[in-house]
C-alpha cells in the first residue's frame, strides 16, 4: 500500500469511525436540542426561510440581527430531508407537533455529525503533510470522537458547523500556501471558503489582517509579494460576502457586512468585571443589571420582546455604542480587566457543563433548567464527575498545545503559520469584544493540532523514559487517547 493509498484508507476509516461514535449518541440518547432557547433563534429563522422565503415574516422590519450562515445550513438540511409539513398543517395534538419537531431536529443532528466526520478526515489529511502519521491520526481520532464534539452534534446552535469551518478553512489555506510557488487560484478558493465561514460567524472578518502577518512571517519583507497574496485572499473573501452585504444595504440603506450586533458585544465587556466562569452565562448579569433598563429607556417599552429587539436594532446599536464609550471613559479598568480575563479563560477553560447536562437528561423525567447557567449557581443537579474529567483532559491538551507552540516558534516551523494565524484571529476577536459560555468550542480543534505537533517534535527528539524503550511522546499519546476514549464511552454509551 503506497503512501497516498494508506492515507486515503486511514481518512476513510476516521470518517466511518466518527460517524459510528456519533450515531450511538444520536440514536440512543436525548440531545441538548434548543437548551430551553439558549440555542437562540436560528431554527426559528430557518423555519421562516423554509415556509415564507425570508428570515422574518414582518415585511416592514428589515432583518439584520443574525449572520445568515447557520440559518441557511438548517434550511438546506430541512430542504434535503423533505419531512417538513405543509404551511397551514393542523396537528391533532401537541404531541404530534412535537414529534415532527423532533424529527426535524434529528435531521440537523445527522447533518452536523456528517460535518464532524468530514472535518476529522480532513484534519488527518492536513496534519499528515506536516507531522508523523501516527500523531496526525491520533489528533484526528481525538477531535472526531471526544465527547464534547459528539455532544455538540445534538445542539441546534452553530458551534459544530463553525468548528467544521475552522478545520476546513485551515486545511484549504495550508493547501494554498504549502508549495514554494503559491498558485493564485488555490489562494482564491481558500478565500472563498473563509468568506462562507464569515457568513456563519463574522469574527473572521479580521482574518485578512492575520493572513497578512502570516505572509510577512513566510516571506519576511518581500512587500510586493506579501501584499499581492494578501490581496488575492482578501478579494476572494470580499466577493463571497458582497452579495449578502448588498442585500443588507438594499433593505436598510446602511453598510452592514454581515449583521448588526457589534456594539452590544463590546458594551458587554465594559459593564462589570468578570471572573473566569466558563460554565455560566455572563450575558444575563450585564443584561438584567444595565442592558434591560437601557433598552426600556431607548424604546419606551416596559417589556423586552423579540420583535422589539429586531425592530429597534439600529437604535439599540447606536445607544449601546454610546454607553460603551461612556463606560470606557468612566471605568476603563473594567474593560481592561475583562479583555485579560477573556483571553485567559479561552486558553485555560472549557464549558464542560454541557457534558454534565447531557448525562443528566438521559434519565427519564430529568429536564434541562436554564437557571443552571446563572452566575453563582453551583450546578449541583448531578453528581457526575465526567464533566470534571473532561475539564482535566482539556487542561492537559492545553499544556501540550503550549509546548507545541513554544517548540514551533523556537524552530521557526512554517506549519504553525496557518493554525497560528487562524487561532490568533478568533482569540483576538473574542478578547477585544466579548467572551461567554458558548464560545469555548473554537479552541477545541487547535488543542489537538498543537498537541499533535508537540508530540511529533518530542518524537523527533527521541526523549525516552528511563528503563523503557518507548519515547515519552508515544507514552503520552497512548495515555491521552485511552483517556479520551474512556470518557467518550462513559458519557455517550
Amino acid at each position: 500500500m503506497n503512501l497516498f493509498t494508506n492515507r486515503v484508507f486511514l481518512a476513510t476509516a476516521l470518517f466511518v469511525g466518527t460517524l459510528v461514535a456519533g450515531s450511538v449518541s444520536i440514536t440512543k440518547n436525548r440531545q441538548l436540542e434548543m437548551m430551553d432557547d439558549m440555542a437562540e433563534d436560528y431554527f426559528y429563522l430557518a423555519g421562516n426561510l423554509y415556509f415564507f422565503g425570508k428570515f422574518y415574516p414582518n415585511d416592514t422590519v428589515p432583518f439584520v440581527k443574525r449572520p445568515p450562515g447557520y440559518t441557511f445550513f438548517i434550511y438546506s438540511v430541512l430542504k434535503v430531508w423533505g419531512g417538513m409539513p405543509e404551511v397551514g398543517t393542523v396537528f391533532k395534538s401537541a404531541q404530534e407537533a412535537d414529534r415532527v419537531n423532533k424529527r426535524s431536529y434529528k435531521a440537523v443532528y445527522w447533518a452536523q455529525l456528517l460535518l464532524l466526520a468530514i472535518s476529522a478526515a480532513a484534519l488527518f489529511l492536513w496534519l499528515a503533510n506536516h507531522i508523523r502519521l501516527r500523531y496526525a491520526l491520533i489528533a484526528a481520532i481525538l477531535y472526531g470522537t471526544n465527547p464534547y464534539m459528539i455532544i455538540l452534534c445534538g445542539l441546534l446552535h452553530y458551534e459544530l458547523v463553525h468548528a467544521f469551518c475552522l478545520v476546513m478553512g485551515c486545511f484549504l489555506l495550508d493547501w494554498a500556501i504549502r508549495e514554494p510557488e503559491i498558485t493564485w487560484w488555490k489562494l482564491a478558493i481558500a478565500g472563498v471558503f473563509w468568506g462562507l465561514a464569515t457568513l456563519l460567524r463574522p469574527i473572521s472578518l479580521l482574518l485578512p489582517g492575520f493572513v497578512l502577518l502570516l505572509f510577512v512571517a513566510k516571506y519576511y519583507w518581500q512587500w510586493k509579494l506579501i501584499l499581492k497574496l494578501t490581496g488575492i485572499f482578501t478579494l476572494a473573501m470580499i466577493l463571497t460576502i458582497a452579495p449578502y452585504t448588498y442585500r443588507n444595504y438594499a433593505i436598510t440603506g446602511r453598510f452592514i457586512p454581515i449583521n448588526a450586533q457589534g456594539s452590544m458585544a463590546i458594551w458587554g465587556s465594559t459593564v462589570l468585571k468578570f471572573e473566569r466562569t466558563p460554565n455560566h452565562y455572563k450575558w444575563w448579569a450585564v443584561w438584567y443589571s444595565e442592558g434591560l433598563p437601557l433598552f426600556q429607556k431607548i424604546t419606551n417599552q416596559a417589556e423586552f420582546t423579540y420583535h422589539s429587539r429586531v425592530a429597534n436594532i439600529f437604535l439599540m446599536e447606536e445607544k449601546f455604542k454610546e454607553a460603551a464609550i461612556e463606560n470606557l471613559k468612566e471605568k476603563p479598568g473594567v474593560y481592561l480587566s475583562n479583555i485579560f480575563t477573556n483571553f485567559l479563560t479561552l486558553q485555560l477553560d472549557i464549558n464542560s457543563v454541557y457534558i454534565k447536562i447531557y448525562q443528566f437528561i438521559q434519565k427519564r423525567g430529568n429536564k434541562f433548567q436554564k437557571h443552571w447557567f446563572a452566575i453563582g449557581d453551583k450546578q449541583e443537579f448531578s453528581d457526575s464527575k465526567a464533566a470534571d474529567s473532561f475539564g482535566f483532559f482539556s487542561a492537559l491538551m492545553a499544556l501540550l498545545s503550549l509546548g507545541g507552540i513554544v517548540l514551533g516558534i523556537r524552530n521557526k516551523d512554517n506549519f504553525l503559520l496557518v493554525p497560528g494565524a487562524v487561532y490568533l484571529c478568533v482569540c483576538f476577536a473574542h478578547t477585544i469584544t466579548y467572551m461567554d459560555m458558548m464560545y469555548y468550542y473554537m479552541k477545541v480543534p487547535f488543542l489537538f493540532i498543537f498537541s499533535a505537533f508537540f508530540l511529533h517534535k518530542l518524537d523527533i527528539m527521541k526523549i525516552q523514559v528511563p528503563n523503557l524503550k518507548w519515547n515519552i511522546s508515544t507514552i503520552i499519546m497512548g495515555i491521552v487517547l485511552l483517556y479520551s476514549l474512556k470518557l467518550t464511552a462513559e458519557i455517550i454509551m
